[in-house]
């Protein structure tokens, strides 16, 4: 029979899910993987998912050399940067880890119904200089790549207090049918993310014990209390 849950242990779980690190709260003790799980989490070599996997590579490139010039434009337009463009292509490993383990994960889809969304992904600094400039240029920005073709299909707002991230992520369609990833930080927020990446990457891990994972939480949500909330961004239908 399940107990219920702890307040603390409900909220950090409830933070942890909406983040995608757990698919649901329990009590029971997280289980290292055996070595047939992690076998099964294993890049499939198959050639129809390497194909798929070589089809979004193609797409990004074929994407890029516009898009990485334009959004550099429109960031510098309001004071802002792009920010580790380096990383702005998925490497062909981490499209096949991660075409595998949705597959793993939902038997019940096709390789044709993964949907990946960030074979090209971009990070664009704004600062909230002057208050309220970090909200109106993100809607300036997907406004007016939406205009030029980029149909806007996502935008999902991190910046509500009380799990370890902030930030606005969204999710466009190129012109080429591309799904594309488009983060919009202040350049403390992009900071503060880069000092809690190693805490998230363990809390992310399944064999973290469940008490290790409430102090990460407790860890990261402590740096982001410190990071102001830029003017307007949580007002409703603000984005």
């Amino acid at each position: 029979m399940s107990l219920p849950l702890p307040a603390r242990t409900l909220r950090i779980c409830t933070a942890l899910t909406a983040l995608g690190l757990l698919s649901a709260c329990a009590t029971a003790p997280v289980v290292a993987p055996t070595a047939e799980t992690a076998a099964a989490q294993a890049p499939t070599e198959g050639s129809d998912l390497e194909a798929a996997a070589d089809t979004y590579i193609a797409k990004a490139l074929a994407l890029e050399p516009t898009t990485t010039p334009r959004l550099q434009t429109l960031a510098a337009a309001r004071g802002g940067e792009m920010y580790n463009l380096k990383y702005r292509f998925k490497s062909r490993g981490s499209l096949l880890r991660k075409l595998n383990k949705i597959l793993t994960e939902h038997p019940e889809l096709t390789l044709a119904d993964v949907q990946i969304d960030d074979a090209l992904r971009y990070t664009m600094l704004f600062p909230d200089e002057p208050p309220g400039n970090h909200n109106q240029a993100i809607h300036d920005t997907l406004q007016t790549l939406s205009d030029e073709g980029h149909q806007v299909q996502k935008v999902k707002n991190y910046w509500p207090r009380g799990d370890g991230y902030s930030g606005v992520n969204s999710v466009l369609r190129g012109p080429n049918g591309l799904l594309w990833e488009l983060q919009f930080q202040t350049p403390l927020s992009a900071e503060t993310n880069g000092k809690t990446r190693s805490m998230y990457e363990e809390l992310r891990k399944v064999d973290t014990p469940i008490e290790r994972k409430r102090e990460l939480f407790d860890l990261m949500t402590a740096f982001w209390d410190d990071v102001p909330i830029p003017q307007g961004i949580l007002a409703p239908g603000s984005l």
